[in-house]
């Protein structure tokens, strides 16, 4: 297997995880292809500096994050939608985060910065510290994004009826 079959083996499951959580549903595929091709790229010139997972994380946020400034959000949230279950974050196996549409609706509210540490958090079980070395920000700044967009969750998911 090469090497790179390799790296797409292990890492496009937490590729599209990452993705889902950032950019529109409709934007995923795209997504996904484009930070394998710039791996493709570039995994010739990766030196080891971080580990590969860490490398990975951040082609996908900064992909994600020109996805971002590239296009015009669409309102994925249709009224009378509900979420029945908002004790986790956490999207499962049954219901994927593009059926939480409140859910969704409320995260695409949160700026782009407060969105990626509250998915690499919640969706990723990323630590605070493997967060902060992912987006190469400090750990106290990852904390105040991920306060500051709970508490924003919290009183757009009240807003939207539902209680977090």
């Amino acid at each position: 297997m090469s090497e790179f079959a390799e790296v797409y083996a292990n890492y496009a499951g937490l590729v599209r995880r990452v993705l889902s959580g950032l950019v529109p549903a409709s934007e995923v595929d795209d997504g996904v292809q484009e930070v394998f091709l710039k791996i493709h790229r570039h995994l010739d010139g990766f030196r080891g500096e971080a580990s590969l997972k860490s490398w990975v994380y951040r082609i996908s946020y900064n992909t994600a994050q020109d996805i971002h400034r590239g296009q015009t959000w669409q309102r994925l949230w249709k009224p009378g939608a509900t979420v029945h279950d908002h004790s986790d974050l956490r999207p499962n196996a049954e219901m994927q985060l593009g059926d939480h549409q409140v859910l969704h609706h409320c995260l695409q509210k949160l700026s782009f910065k407060e969105r990626t540490v509250v998915v690499l958090f919640y969706w990723e079980d990323q630590s605070l510290e493997d967060i902060a070395r992912h987006l190469q920000i400090p750990e106290g700044t990852v904390k105040s994004r991920l306060s500051i967009a709970r508490k924003k969750l919290q009183t757009l998911l009240e807003r939207e009826g539902e209680v977090l």
